[in-house]
């Protein structure tokens, strides 16, 4: 991934001690972790970049800095791109690096849900308007189910057994294992 987003520097135009931004989609975290080794290990300050890395979070517009110039580059969603270049925004995808969706919906193992189509009665901690949303509510029944925004934290996924949770594959579904540390 490291020389793919160099490449992709290049392929813009953006060298010689180049100050350039990337606008993170997400708080700092494991499949960040190319763009964070590339800096930590000189990769960007010997290839003449000087590269920021901007960390985003829930609502943080990294499409809209991207079609501003507000940033040089940001992670995104593929989804999220093609919708956007649909209604005429001026970004383009340079970068894949991750070629299997990480979506998962995060359910309590009592709750009995084992497919999509067992989902009613419930509420989804899912952006109510992102893509996966809207592909949820045209391809399934979901009989009395709410979505509401998804804040990143796994906290009222824990306190309501009747919540489901909408994290990536990649590190939400072990933090309600995690046990608090004892004081």
């Amino acid at each position: 991934m490291k020389r793919q987003i160099l490449a992709a520097m290049a392929s813009m135009g953006i060298s010689a001690q180049a100050a350039t931004t990337i606008a993170l989609n997400w708080f700092p975290e494991a499949e960040h972790g190319g763009f964070f080794a590339a800096q930590a290990g000189g990769l960007y300050k010997a290839a003449g970049l000087d590269v920021k890395l901007l960390p985003g979070g829930p609502g943080v517009p990294v499409l809209q800095q991207v079609a501003t110039g507000r940033v040089d580059f940001g992670v995104s969603n593929a989804d999220d791109v093609l919708i956007a270049r649909s209604q005429g925004v001026p970004v383009v995808a340079v970068l894949a690096p991750i070629q299997t969706s990480p979506r998962v919906i995060m359910v309590h193992q009592e709750s009995g849900i084992k497919t999509l189509a067992d989902l009613k009665d419930l509420t989804l901690a899912i952006e109510p308007q992102a893509p996966f949303a809207n592909f949820l509510k045209r391809k399934l029944p979901l009989t009395n189910v709410r979505f509401v925004p998804y804040t990143g934290s796994v906290a009222p996924f824990v306190a309501d057994k009747n919540g489901h949770n909408r994290p990536t594959a990649f590190r939400s579904p072990s933090w309600p294992k995690a046990k608090a540390p004892s004081r």
